[in-house]
């Protein structure tokens, strides 16, 4: 902890404030990469993380690290349910941001592609992609960079950045 309260996370981009109920628990955003640290700035609105693997292990290792920056973080199983998760959230928080952490291959390959191509288009939600292995021709089927997806075994720290900087994004 800071001096003033605030969690430092070992985040190279974030500090997050303790959560009370009229906060979203994410309360301002600096950077900490080595430069000189800006100002920071506050959240113009909540972010809530939709964790979405097959895998329930992986679901918890993924929300623990979403947990870090975001003070919401829900799970889902496969696609399907991850649409449920999110069609919740837009009716319950109209103004959330929503952050979605995807593996690619979950029920049938490829379905974690799916649902970024449905979601690509909503100005109100990113997605991070994550996979053990993914075709190049389908990422540029649905417009796709290595940039956008993190490979399993996922680095915590590339996974880390890739949150700090979709959560900026959804700050714009």
């Amino acid at each position: 902890m800071s001096s003033n309260g605030e969690k430092q996370n070992g985040n190279p981009c974030l500090v997050v404030s303790p959560a009370t109920p009229q906060s979203t628990g994410l309360e301002t955003i600096t950077q900490r990469r080595g430069e000189a640290s800006q100002q920071p700035s506050q959240l113009k609105r909540t972010v809530i993380a939709v964790a979405v693997d097959d895998d329930a292990q992986v679901r918890r290792v993924t929300r623990r690290i979403a947990g870090r920056f975001v003070q919401d973080v829900r799970e889902a199983g496969n696609s399907s349910e991850a649409e449920t998760v999110i069609a919740e959230i837009k009716k319950t928080f109209s103004d959330a941001g929503i952050l979605v952490i995807t593996d690619v291959n979950m029920s049938y390959e490829g379905e974690g592609f799916d649902l970024y191509s449905k979601l690509k288009d909503d100005l109100n939600v990113r997605v991070i992609l994550v996979s053990g292995g993914y075709p190049e021709k389908k990422m540029g089927e649905v417009g796709l960079t290595p940039e956008d997806i993190v490979d399993k075994p996922f680095d915590v720290n590339t996974l880390t950045t890739l949150i700090c900087d979709k959560i900026r994004q959804l700050q714009e």
